[in-house]
Formats: C-alpha cells, structure tokens, sequence
C-alpha cells in the first residue's frame, strides 16, 4: 500500500515537471524560427506584398532657372546697322507695293504717268515715290546705283535687258525670280520671268 502510494506520488510530480517544461521548450523553439540568426538574408518580399518599410525620397538637385526674355545688349553699330537693315526693308516693301499699283496700265511710248507708261517711264514712275530722280531711258538708268549679280537680286533692284553699255529696256525685280514691267506697245504693265536679262542695279541701299 506505501508503495502503491508512492509510485502514484512520483507519477504525479513527473506530470507536473512536464506541464512546467513544455510551455518553455514551445517558446524557445518560437524565438529560434522568428529571429534572424546572425548573418542571415532576409528572404525577398514577393511582389505586390505589402511592407511596412517606405523609401526615403531621392533628393531632387536644385534648378536655377535663367531669366527668360532677356535680349543681349546691341553696340552702337549693331543698332546703326539694325536700323538701316529696317529701313532698307521698308523701302523694298514700298517699291514692289507702288508697282504693283500699275499692273493693267497700258504701254505708251515714252509714257511716265498713270495713262501709260514705257518701261523706263514705268520705273521713273515708281521710283520718284521714293525721292529718287531716275532719267527716261534705259541706258541712263544703269548708271545709277550699284551694279549687282542676277543671281542675287533683291526686291526694287532694276534689271535691264540688251546690250552692254546699251538697254533697249529696263523692269523692277519682283521677287521669285519675276519682274514687273511696261513690255511693248499693245500690252499693258505686266509680271514676267527675268529671262535673259543683261544685268542689274541696285538703288536702294546701294
């Protein structure tokens, strides 16, 4: 019977040991599977799942924007040469804009005047609305001015067709490679191409 209780007492004591243990053991083996041993690599997070880290911002540099409109400051002979470009323009614009004003006048043989026009009358004509006093004739008018290539014709420069030293006629460059002019008895003030044209002057900023 005294053994019988004992052996019932060493049972009891052992079940106590080992509801004390087991919870120490469970919390042990929890620790070791949720630290990180020393040196590991935590494992990647999977796309799409969601972290608690946020990245820091990267750092913008700094613009410093350059003042806009600004316009470099002109010498005085940069503005001197401005101007005169300016009015240079100007009187082409005036040129081409007074002949064309005579487009469907009618030729008249020595004719410097709205009720007809020859072709140096033509030019005398358009040109004197500029404060220019041009001779009638061809060949008096090319010797006013500066001589200029054909290829490089500007607006209001005066072609003239013929022989050198000798014009049988003269128009005013139109621009795009045609002039205006007085053309020959029975027609009237017309464009037409450069053509064969002899050479060329040039009154307006020469």
């Amino acid at each position: 019977m005294h053994h019988t209780r004992l052996a019932g007492g060493l049972i009891s004591l052992a079940a106590l040991l080992a509801l004390l243990l087991v919870p120490s053991v469970l919390l042990a083996e929890t620790s070791a599977v949720t630290a990180p041993s020393p040196g590991a690599t935590p494992e990647p997070t999977p796309a799409g799942s969601p972290t608690t880290a946020t990245a820091s911002p990267t750092p913008t540099p700094s613009v410093t924007a350059s003042p806009t409109g600004t316009r470099p400051r002109l010498t005085k002979a940069q503005r001197r040469a401005k101007l005169r470009a300016q009015r240079i323009a100007r009187r082409r614009r005036l040129v081409l804009r007074v002949t064309r004003l005579q487009l469907g006048v009618p030729y008249v043989y020595g004719g410097a005047s709205r009720s007809g026009f020859d072709c140096s009358g033509l030019t005398m004509y358009v040109y004197e609305r500029l404060g220019w006093d041009l001779p009638h004739g061809a060949t008096d008018q090319a010797s006013r001015g500066r001589r200029v290539s054909l290829r490089r014709l500007e607006v209001g420069d005066l072609v003239f067709y013929g022989g050198s030293g000798s014009y049988s006629h003269v128009a005013i460059y139109a621009g795009n490679g045609r002039v205006i002019d007085a053309p020959h008895s029975g027609a009237v003030v017309s464009y037409s191409r450069v053509g064969d044209a002899a050479t060329a002057r040039r009154l307006i900023g020469s």
